[in-house]
């Protein structure tokens, strides 16, 4: 989700091609991050994507068999793209989703709000969230990422977008999902990299991620010395990926 008179696409393409092999380690990516609640979904689900850009999540549920899935996006040009490749994307306007909860309350069974949060100014952040309350039916699922405020690169990684505003703890977001009418989240991992194949041993991504491991390890410590106990169980990683369930 982007302001509508920028050309966004200026900075999406900095991290994302148009190119079918990107597409497609895209999908990879996706079914592997989302495998906990990809598979407990029908794929008759009724699914949106909000803030789709060119329609690399829809593009993966609708190769996984999701035949109602469905994107927005308010920028122009990254709903071309996604259009261009026949993918079920709309832009809609920067009131859009309000008025679009308005009239179609319970509609959805699934929202993924996938790097978005971070781009709403923060004192307009609940509303938002609550508007996607209002589409989910009660018990649906919102899956929602956001820069993780505890990771060691934070500074770099909430700033690397002109756009971003915040980025948040596992507390912080708690607080917005459960006063926009959320239950508490469920906080799942969110690693990047390729999968694995044998061998490992010549894989860049087997290597990134032993020093992952080294120095998320060192942090860890770190973590403890700080905070104690609550120091183990602070997320370490980029992102935050976490599910949260309407009331019902």
């Amino acid at each position: 989700m982007s302001t509508p008179d920028l050309d966004y696409s200026i900075q999406y393409e900095k991290w994302h091609d148009d190119s079918d092999e990107h597409y497609d380690r895209s999908a990879s990516f996706y079914r592997r991050l989302l495998a906990p609640v990809l598979r407990e979904l029908p794929t008759g689900s009724r699914v949106l994507d909000v803030g789709c850009g060119t329609g690399l999540l829809i593009n993966t549920l609708i190769g996984m068999g999701f035949v109602a899935a469905r994107g927005i996006d308010i920028s122009a040009q990254q709903i071309a793209r996604a259009r261009a490749r026949g993918l079920p994307c709309d832009q809609i306007a920067v009131d859009g989703l309000a008025r679009r909860a308005e009239a179609e309350p319970g509609s959805l069974d699934v929202i993924f709000l996938l790097d978005v949060l971070e781009h709403v100014p923060v004192a307009g952040q609940i509303e938002f969230v609550r508007h996607l309350a209002r589409l989910l039916v009660p018990g649906g699922r919102l899956v929602i990422s956001v820069p993780n405020a505890s990771a060691s690169f934070a500074p770099r990684w909430v700033w690397n977008d002109w756009e971003h505003v915040c980025a948040f703890s596992e507390h912080s977001l708690d607080f917005v999902l459960r006063n926009a009418g959320f239950d508490a989240p469920a906080y799942l991992p969110y690693e990047f990299g390729d999968a694995l194949v044998f061998p490992y041993l010549h894989q860049s991504a087997f290597w990134t991620r032993a020093l992952r491991r080294i120095f998320r390890g060192l942090r860890r410590l770190e973590a403890i010395a700080e905070f104690g106990r609550q120091g183990l169980a602070i997320p370490l990683g980029l992102n935050l990926l976490a599910v949260a369930r309407k009331p019902g």
